[in-house]
């Protein structure tokens, strides 16, 4: 629960909100005005991004991340970013700016909670940085926060969960790989 400051004017000030945030990654915010008594939802869009947008994107990036599963391949953020824009026509992320990476980031906690319930892995574990040999700070965070990664875990703790998530998701689509 956030809850936002009163502003200057207490008649137009909102008091007290809170978001709820579900999966999709869009919440509504609701607000309390003190002055009129009034609450009302207002519709929040998460890194610039709507519901629709977030929807898209965690579905036409699930499939391609059990694509290159089905493959047995990783693939990196570029090229993620590169197959969204061509698959869906959004426009892609910007890599130069520290909101965009972290909008990334939530899309692929999307992508991440569409398929566990399936799985049971973190198929964000396919996705690293561009000649990189692993996943990223926050898939391991995530990973703590499941529970699936102790917290304070080394490096070499790290990367063998991350390398037995990539192979266990190999495994996993395996059965399904074009022959």
């Amino acid at each position: 629960m956030a809850f936002l400051r009163p502003g200057a004017a207490p008649r137009a000030a909102a008091v007290l909100g809170y978001l709820s945030r579900p999966v999709n990654g869009c919440g509504t915010l609701r607000v309390s005005r003190e002055a009129t008594g009034l609450s009302e939802e207002v519709a929040v869009a998460l890194y610039g991004r709507d519901d629709l947008a977030w929807d898209e994107l965690a579905h036409e990036g699930l499939e391609f991340l059990i694509e290159r599963a089905r493959l047995g391949k990783l693939t990196s953020y570029t090229e993620l970013n590169a197959t969204l824009i061509r698959r869906t026509g959004l426009p892609g992320f910007d890599f130069s700016r520290a909101d965009e990476r972290a909008a990334m980031g939530h899309l692929l906690y999307l992508t991440v909670e569409l398929n566990r319930p399936v799985t049971g892995l973190m198929i964000s574990a396919l996705v690293t940085y561009l000649d990189g040999n692993d996943a990223g700070s926050g898939f391991y965070g995530y990973a703590q926060d499941l529970g699936m990664l102790q917290r304070n875990a080394s490096a070499i703790q790290r990367l063998d969960f991350w390398s037995s998530q990539v192979k266990a998701l190999f495994k996993y689509y395996a059965a399904t790989r074009p022959r």
